[in-house]
Formats: structure tokens, sequence, C-alpha cells
């Protein structure tokens, strides 16, 4: 895989203005938090910059960065932790969850998956260390910058596991319930084509409470590949997905 590379603009509310002032470009390195043993490793930057004007930052960063299976057996699913601060502490860790099991191929070991940038939410607020905003003139340096990786789980094609998370000890109801979900859109696209498809899909969204989960987001994929392929393309997307969870059987 090639690197992912974004480029988003966040902006964060100060306590109150400023005179305008920015950082250059700066460069933070990936580093691996954890346990050494982990059978994933990232590695690559994230490069920023920040503006301070009138009491607001925005900042701009751009992600090159992958994890790397270094084990040397197949991973089905996995959790990652991704710390990003540029120093106004302003990150919030992100959680990026992986699974193959609706997919055809696991990860393979030598192979490498792409970090994209994807903060929960699009503004930031400069806090201390107790939550509550800051006043820029009262804090004398910004702290140093944070791109840190941290593996909490992974479950390999075999059967077996590394580390525990909230996340993958409900993976295997996940995939049930997933796949209760998407049986249930294909009756719809069944009944009534893409009107049926569409409208169930909406259906499920609204289920979800504006939440945004790994149903979710598999849903609001499913309703733009809807939008850009059709119904009939999406259908057999989903009709190709049963059969691949069918034939993972065994990494329940």
């Amino acid at each position: 895989m090639c690197p992912f590379l974004t480029c988003l603009l966040i902006s964060g509310i100060l306590l109150q203005g400023h005179p305008t002032r920015s950082t250059g470009g700066t460069s933070v390195t990936l580093v691996n938090k954890g346990p050494a043993n982990a059978p994933l490793r990232g590695e690559g930057r994230v490069t920023y910059s920040t503006k301070i004007a009138g009491g607001n930052f925005e900042t701009e960063y751009e992600v090159d960065a992958k994890l790397t299976n270094i084990s040397s057996k197949p991973v089905v699913a996995f959790e990652a932790i991704i710390d990003m601060d540029f120093g106004y502490r302003a990150g919030t860790p992100m959680e990026y969850h992986f699974d193959s099991f609706f997919d055809a191929d696991p990860f393979m070991p030598g192979s490498s998956w792409d970090i994209s940038a994807a903060p929960r939410g699009d503004s930031m607020s400069s806090t201390d260390g107790n939550g509550q905003a800051t006043n820029r003139e009262t804090v004398p340096d910004i702290r140093e910058p944070v791109f840190e990786v941290r593996i909490s789980f992974v479950r390999f094609a075999d059967g077996s596991e590394f580390g525990a998370s909230k996340w993958g000890n409900a993976l295997s109801q996940h995939r049930r319930d997933l796949t209760a979900l998407i049986r249930d859109l294909l009756d719809e696209f069944d009944k009534n084509k893409e009107g049926g498809l569409s409208s169930a899909i909406d259906t499920k969204l609204s289920e979800q409470d504006n939440s945004m989960n790994d149903t979710s987001s598999f849903l609001l994929a499913l309703r733009f590949k809807l939008h850009e392929k059709g119904a009939a393309v999406t259908a057999d997307y989903l009709r190709k997905c049963l059969q691949n969870a069918q034939q993972h059987e065994s990494w329940r």
C-alpha cells in the first residue's frame, strides 16, 4: 500500500484574542508505544503548521504513515490508538478498528495498512490539564508535539490474540450483528430495489442515534457507494460480504 496523505483544517477557540503568529511546517515522527512485542509497527510522520490569530488557532496537517504486520501470522482484526497533539493540549486519542471478516483477505505478514487522519469532530479547544480553557498569554511554552500509536488488540487468523480491549471483546457479537444487518438490507433491496435499499440504510443509520461507531461508519460508506455506484453494485457488494463472512466462519 502507499501511505495515506491527507490535509485537514482544525480550528480551536482560545479564551481571548491574541496577535497573529504562526509556526512553520513542523514534522513529527510516529512513535510506537506499548509492548515491544506488538505484532504491528507504525512508521511515518505528520507535518503540520499552526496559525494563531484573533483568539483562534488553525492547524493544517498532513499524515504520511502506516502500520505494518511484522508478525509471521495473518491478522484478521486489530485496534490501534493514535494520539496526535500539536502542542496546544487539543489532541484527542483516536481509535482505529480493522476487521477483515467481511473482506476477501486478512492483513498478511509484511503488508501495510494506511493511517488516515480522521479525528472525531472538526474542532479542538485549547485546555489545561483539568479540561479548563486556557489563556494563551498564561501558557509560556507550547507543549512538545505528539504523534504516537499503541496497538491495544490483535486477533490472528488462527484464533490467537495479542492484548485486550473492549472492542476486541465485543468483536464476535459485532460480526453477528453486522451479518444480520446486511441480510436485512438485501431483503429490502429484493423487495423494492434501490428505493428499498436506500430507505433501509437511512433507517439503520437513524437507529445509531447519530453516534459514530463501526456500524454507522459501515452504513455511511454504504450510502456513499449507493450514490456513486448504484443499487445493483451495492447489493452485489453486500452479497460478497456475506460470502466472505461464511468463508471466514472459523475466525469467530
